[in-house]
C-alpha cells in the first residue's frame, strides 16, 4: 500500500491544491516538491495534516521558489518522515486515469498560461514510467531584463522617446538609491511614511505615526514623509533626488498602496518595509490572481516583493493577498487594519459626525443618509472610469424627496470626472468625492450603496445595512474576477437595475441577517486595538509603559 495517495489535484487561479492521505505517522512529516533532475527541494508552506492522515497543500505557483514562479523541471510531490526517509505520492485509480488520458477534469489537472511567444508558464501532471510517482511538468520562461548598459541603450533606441525618458530616469535613481544607502550609515531610528495616492499623512498610516507619538516614541525615532496626490502626478527631480535619499538611509518605510517607485531597490536586510494596505479583505481579484486577464503583471516582476511585513484582518486575507503579491504567506499578520480602530472610538465617533454635519448641513434636516460608493472602472489608475449615465439623478432625487433623505455620493479617487448634479436635484445630493476617508462618511450613513468596493468591510464593522447596485455584474466578472462568487461574499442584498435599488429602498430589505458572518470571516479582532498590534510587531511593546 502506498503511504501517500493523491486524491485531488487542482488549479484555482495560480495555487494547486492537492488533497490526499498519509498512512502513517502524522507527527513530523514535511511535505516539499523535489526536482527530478537536479535533487533540489522547495518545502511546502501551507498544508494541513489532519490526526486521521486527511491532508491538504496549497502551493502557489508564482511564489513557490524564493517568492519567484516554480522554474521548469519535473518535480515530485515528496514528504520527508521525522527518520529523514523520503515518501514519493501516488495518484487513485480515478486520478490515474485522468491523467494518463490527458483530459480535463473537474479538478483541472494542468495550467496553461501562455503570454507571449517568450513569456509562458505551463504546469501538466504527470506520472513516472517506472513506478507512477506522480510529478508536476513545469515549462517557465521570460525574456530576461538585460544588464549590460551599453545593451540596454542600444534597446531602448527602439522604443519611443517618453519611455525611453522613464527608462533612464528609472537607470538614474537606482543609482542614486546605491550610492545613498552605500555611503550613509544607518542609525536604527529614522521613520519613512510614503504614499504615491495621498497628499498628505492619512489613513493607516496616520493612525500609526499618532499612536506612535502618543505613546512617547518620538524621543526615540526620527521621523520622514513624503507623499504625492495620486499616482499620476510627478514628484519635482529635487523631491525625487530627496525621496530616493529617504528611501536608501531610512530603518523603518510605511506605505498604504502600489507605489512604484519602492520596488526598483535592493534594500539592506534590517530595513522593515510595511505595507499598510488600504483596502480590507479578499474581494477583487488583485495582481497574480488576474494573470489571465488584461492589465495582469508580469511573471518576473519585482512589484510587492520587497515588503517585510504586511498587516491584514484575517486568515482569510492572508491567502487572498499573499496570492495576489506572489509573496510568502509568511509575511502577512493577520493582526488587524490601523484605521479601523475608529469604528470602536466614541469620541472620534462624536467628533467626525459633528465635522460631517457642519460641512454637510443637508442632512441635519434629512431623516435618512444614504451613501453611494461605488468602485472605478478600467484596469488601474491611468485609465480608471466609472459611467456615470447609470446615476439618474431624476428617479432616485424623486426618491429621496419623497422620503425626505439625502444621497452622499463618494466617487474613487481614481475617477476624476466630476459629477453633473441637475439644480433641481442639488439639495437631494451631496457629492463628497473629494473627501479623502470614506471611513468617516459611515458614521453619518444609515444605507450604503455600493457594487464591488472594499468599503463593505468597514461598514460591516458598524453593523449598518448595505445594498449591492451591481448593474454590470457579469461584465465585471469576466474583467476584474471576484475572490470567491460574488453572491457568497456580499453581506446583503444584491439589485441589477435601478426599480430594484429603489424597491429594496422603500421595502427595507437589505438581506442584514448575512452581516455577523461577514464580520466573524473577515476580521479576527473586533477590539479597536490594531494600530497598537501593528507597532508592537514592527517595534517591540516595550514603549507601552511610557
Amino acid at each position: 500500500m502506498k503511504e501517500i495517495l493523491l486524491k485531488y489535484i487542482g488549479f484555482c487561479r495560480t495555487v494547486l491544491k492537492i488533497e490526499g492521505e498519509y498512512s502513517g505517522e502524522t507527527d513530523r512529516i514535511q511535505f516539499y516538491l523535489k526536482n527530478r533532475s537536479s535533487d533540489k527541494k522547495i518545502p511546502v508552506k501551507e498544508y494541513k495534516l489532519e490526526e486521521h492522515g486527511q491532508f491538504i497543500l496549497r502551493i502557489p505557483m508564482m511564489a513557490v521558489d524564493q517568492e519567484s514562479p516554480l522554474k521548469t523541471g519535473d518535480w515530485l510531490i515528496m514528504a520527508e518522515k521525522k527518520d529523514g526517509s523520503e515518501l514519493p505520492a501516488y495518484v487513485t485509480d480515478e486520478l490515474y486515469d485522468t491523467i494518463q488520458q490527458y483530459t480535463e477534469s473537474e479538478a483541472s489537472l494542468n495550467y496553461i498560461l501562455d503570454r507571449t511567444d517568450t513569456d509562458y508558464f505551463r504546469a501538466f501532471s504527470r506520472l513516472q514510467k517506472n513506478d507512477f510517482a506522480y510529478y508536476l511538468h513545469v515549462e517557465y520562461h521570460v525574456r530576461e531584463r538585460e544588464h549590460n548598459i551599453f545593451r540596454i541603450w542600444i534597446e531602448n533606441l527602439k522604443i519611443r522617446h517618453r519611455e525611453r525618458i522613464h527608462f533612464i530616469r528609472v537607470l538614474l535613481f537606482e543609482s542614486f538609491f546605491k550610492i545613498f544607502n552605500r555611503i550613509i550609515p544607518k542609525t536604527g531610528n529614522k521613520v519613512l511614511f510614503t504614499s504615491s495616492s495621498r497628499k498628505t499623512l492619512s489613513g493607516n498610516e496616520e493612525f500609526v505615526y499618532n499612536r506612535m507619538i502618543e505613546r512617547g516614541m518620538g524621543e526615540d525615532f526620527r521621523f520622514r514623509f513624503n507623499f504625492k496626490e495620486n499616482i499620476k502626478s510627478h514628484r519635482s527631480f529635487k523631491d525625487k533626488v530627496l525621496f530616493t535619499y529617504y528611501l536608501a538611509t531610512s530603518d523603518y518605510i510605511f506605505l498604504d498602496d502600489y507605489q512604484p517607485e519602492i520596488y526598483h531597490n535592493v534594500y539592506d536586510p534590517a530595513v522593515k518595509i510595511v505595507q499598510l494596505w488600504h483596502a480590507c479583505g479578499a474581494f477583487k481579484t488583485l495582481g497574480f490572481e488576474r494573470l489571465e486577464q488584461k492589465g495582469a503583471p508580469p511573471f518576473n516582476t519585482k512589484v510587492h516583493k520587497c515588503y517585510t511585513h504586511i498587516p491584514v484582518s484575517s486568515e482569510h486575507s492572508v491567502r487572498h493577498h499573499a496570492e495576489a503579491f506572489a509573496i510568502d504567506a509568511d509575511k502577512f499578520y493577520p493582526i488587524g487594519i490601523p484605521r479601523t480602530d475608529i469604528f470602536f472610538d466614541d469620541s472620534y465617533r462624536k467628533k467626525v459626525t459633528e465635522k460631517l454635519r457642519d460641512l454637510f448641513p443637508q442632512i441635519k434636516q434629512s431623516r435618512k443618509v444614504l451613501l453611494y460608493a461605488p468602485t472605478f472602472r478600467g484596469e488601474n489608475a491611468r485609465n480608471a472610469y466609472f459611467p456615470m449615465q447609470v446615476l439618474h439623478f431624476r428617479v432616485i432625487g424623486e426618491y429621496l424627496k419623497e422620503n425626505n433623505a439625502v444621497m452622499i455620493i463618494k466617487m474613487h479617487p481614481f475617477v476624476r470626472e466630476k459629477l453633473d448634479i441637475p439644480e433641481r436635484y442639488r439639495e437631494c445630493f451631496i457629492d463628497a468625492s473629494d473627501y479623502r476617508e470614506v471611513n468617516d462618511l459611515l458614521f453619518i450613513t444609515d444605507v450604503l450603496i455600493t457594487d464591488y468596493s472594499s468599503v463593505i468591510y468597514e461598514m460591516s464593522l458598524l453593523h449598518k445595512p448595505m445594498l449591492f447596485y451591481a448593474f454590470d455584474l457579469k461584465q465585471y466578472e469576466a474583467e476584474r474576477g471576484f475572490y470567491e462568487p460574488y453572491k457568497d461574499i456580499v453581506p446583503g442584498k444584491i439589485v441589477k437595475t435601478l426599480p430594484a435599488l429603489i424597491e429594496a429602498l422603500k421595502q427595507e430589505d437589505f438581506e442584514k441577517e448575512k452581516l455577523q458572518g461577514f464580520v466573524d470571516k473577515n476580521f479576527k479582532y473586533t477590539d479597536g486595538k490594531s494600530t497598537d498590534r501593528v507597532i508592537d510587531l514592527i517595534f517591540g511593546d516595550r514603549y507601552h509603559d511610557r
